[in-house]
């Protein structure tokens, strides 16, 4: 695979472990889609399943200051709106990499952990385009979130559900 510099600031990501210490994590402030009780309660399961692979971020200090988990999904070519939809490609559904969770630390809000963990799975995404098929990062979020990925290059695509989904074409190779 392809070895990317990703512009994390001062986090350092790693992967969930069985031995990761969670203890002093919650993200459970204003959490109405259960993110805390993920990370507490399946996040590892999910990870020793090979069902869903967990980052978690570090501070200098050492203290995990947020999470994101990833995994392979597809999604439907029409639902994209992309202008370069591959109108050719026959297939209806198109190879992408749906970030499952993603929670920040209580008391790292508003301190841009949030951003810094999606500039790692975007660069994780360009990876993955480059030795399998891997064209939209995509998510569900709730609707007073849709502007914060707004603003990081996601589109919507579905308003329509209780989660809006939302879509970002991977850069190609040569962008």
């Amino acid at each position: 695979m392809v070895k990317r510099r990703y512009e994390t600031g001062d986090l350092v990501p790693s992967v969930l472990t069985s031995d990761t210490d969670l203890s002093t994590f919650s993200c459970s402030k204003d959490d109405d889609s259960d993110v805390d009780f993920f990370i507490h309660n399946l996040a590892k399961r999910y990870q020793a399943e090979n069902v869903a692979f967990t980052y978690v971020f570090k501070n200098l200090g050492g203290e995990i200051v947020g999470f994101i988990s990833v995994l392979v999904r597809s999604i439907e070519k029409s639902k994209t709106h992309d202008r370069e939809a591959l109108e050719w490609f026959d297939k209806r559904l198109l190879p992408a990499l749906f970030v499952g969770q993603l929670g920040t630390h209580n008391n790292q809000r508003g301190r841009n952990v949030g951003t810094l963990m999606l500039d790692f799975v975007k660069g994780l995404a360009i990876d993955l385009s480059q030795v399998v098929g891997c064209r939209y990062l995509w998510l569900e979020t709730k609707q007073n979130k849709v502007c914060y990925y707004g603003w990081r290059g996601f589109w919507v695509i579905d308003a329509a559900k209780k989660a809006p989904i939302m879509v970002m074409r991977i850069p190609d190779k040569g962008d």
